[in-house]
């Protein structure tokens, strides 16, 4: 019994599952301050579709007809449509702009679409689900997400209060993100400008800054 309490004692290894802006960072190479899931398909369908189904399972116990049992399998054909259907985004909000990342049916992230306004319109939380719309196309935040949609709406309103008057530069900022994403992707490609380049800036030689000096003097 010895010789197996070696074999008995060890565990399966768990993946450590990372959480959504955790992901989201990983994904961009850029840190992301909060990451919003979003669904295609209204929530309130999806749970009216799930309520459907069980009522039509519940009247077919109570009945045991063929009716009852066509009528089961239609509604959960429906909701598995529905289901695979139901594709999913994240947004991903970072000091250098926000971004869309497409995501699986579980919602991880898994690559980045483009950046999306700086200053996008977030609803307040209430109901089963709010909607937003992203470009040319209507998502739904659901009701399990709200408390990243706070989150969210708080980080864009201290964001609004830091730039002021600068609105000039969102623009650029937004495309830095995806950028930085791509180049994060690419394979043993380092980032090689200097924290000046970084920040919009030329950076000027030692040498040429000690001749403007001279001329000045």
């Amino acid at each position: 019994m010895r010789a197996f309490e070696p074999l008995m004692g060890r565990r399966p290894r768990r993946t450590r599952r990372t959480g959504i802006a955790a992901a989201s960072t990983k994904v961009l190479g850029v840190p992301v301050h909060a990451a919003l899931p979003l669904q295609r398909h209204n929530p309130s369908l999806v749970l009216a579709m799930s309520v459907a189904v069980l009522g039509a399972f519940v009247f077919f116990v109570a009945t045991a007809t063929l009716g009852s049992l066509a009528l089961l399998v239609a509604l959960s054909l429906l909701l598995v449509v529905v289901t695979a259907t139901n594709r999913r985004q994240v947004l991903a909000f970072t000091s250098q702009g926000h971004v869309a990342l497409s995501a699986s049916l579980r919602g991880r992230p898994q690559a980045p679409i483009g950046p999306v306004p700086r200053r996008l319109p977030l609803p307040e939380p209430s109901g089963l689900g709010q909607p937003i719309q992203v470009g040319d196309t209507r998502w739904w935040v659901d009701r399990s997400a709200f408390e990243r949609l706070r989150h969210a709406r708080a980080l864009l309103e201290a964001d609004r209060e830091d730039d002021g008057g600068e609105g000039e530069d969102h623009g650029r900022q937004d495309g830095d993100a995806v950028e930085v994403a791509l180049d994060h992707r690419r394979a043993g490609r380092r980032r090689s400008e200097s924290p000046a380049e970084h920040l919009g800036e030329s950076a000027t030689p030692p040498a040429v800054q000690e001749d403007e000096h001279d001329q000045a003097e």
